[in-house]
This record gives C-alpha cells, structure tokens and sequence, in this order.
C-alpha cells in the first residue's frame, strides 16, 4: 500500500521541483578584452566594441548590452567587433556570450558610463 504513495509523492516531486537553468553558465577560464570606443559614448550613438583573447573554439560571439544582443564579427584573427546604439545616459553593463564545444557561456565584460547625448 505504500508503494504506490511514495511513488505519486516522487512523481509530484518531479514536477514541481525547479527547472534546471538554461541560460549561459558563468566561464571560469582567462576572461577575454573588451575595449569600447568611445570608452565614454553619448547617448543614442554607435559605440564599437572590440573582443579579444577569445578561448580557442570560441563560437557564436555576442556582446550584450541590455537589452540589445550585437553579434561580434571577426575583423582579424582573434579580435571580433560588435557595433551598438548607446542606450540612455548611466551605467551600461557590457557581458560577451559565446558557445564552446557545444556548451553557451558567459563572461563579464564591463561596464561603461553613457553620457548623455547631444
């Protein structure tokens, strides 16, 4: 009789236990450059980031600047650039996304002061 309680009591268990997450994980290894230029943009125009020191295999690179999500191009070997509109005048905080061996990652980039724009 109590086989099949425990049982129900698992399966309900299961289905109400929290998702695992799916976002990027946190990367542990040697963080990458990133340069902005300007290093201190006026609101509503572009600013160029630069990405450098990638892991090796490093794919799929994005810079992520909330809530835009720039794909970074590669411009020479080991150096990609991402292109953006500054958002409003404060604090922007730069992260770089990248997929290695099949695994999404994610590392603090930085973060930059907008100003505001004339």
């Amino acid at each position: 009789m109590t086989a099949p309680l425990v049982w129900v009591l698992l399966s309900a268990l299961a289905v109400i236990a929290p998702p695992a997450p799916s976002g990027p994980t946190a990367w542990q290894g040697a963080p990458p450059v990133v340069v902005a230029r300007p290093s201190q943009p006026a609101s509503g125009h572009l600013v160029q980031v630069l990405v450098a020191r990638l892991p090796k295999g490093a794919r799929d690179v994005e810079v992520v600047a909330a809530p835009q999500r720039v794909p970074a191009r590669l411009v020479k070997p080991g150096i990609r650039r991402a292109q953006l509109v500054a958002p409003a005048p404060g604090p922007l905080t730069l992260t770089v996304e990248f997929t290695r061996h099949g695994h999404r990652y994610q590392v603090a980039g930085g973060v930059i002061f907008v100003t505001v724009g004339t």
